[in-house]
């Protein structure tokens, strides 16, 4: 099975983390990780 994993850095990670991870999710992405600079999918 293929897969794409999504890396996000974020110069303010409030409120933009959470907004991305509902983005995300909505498109279909099941996992995230909560870096200290931003995301990982």
């Amino acid at each position: 099975m293929d897969y794409i994993e999504l890396q996000i850095e974020f110069s303010e990670l409030r409120p933009w983390r959470d907004i991305m991870i509902s983005n995300l999710a909505e498109m279909g992405f099941e996992s995230f990780v909560e870096t200290k600079t931003g995301l990982k999918s």
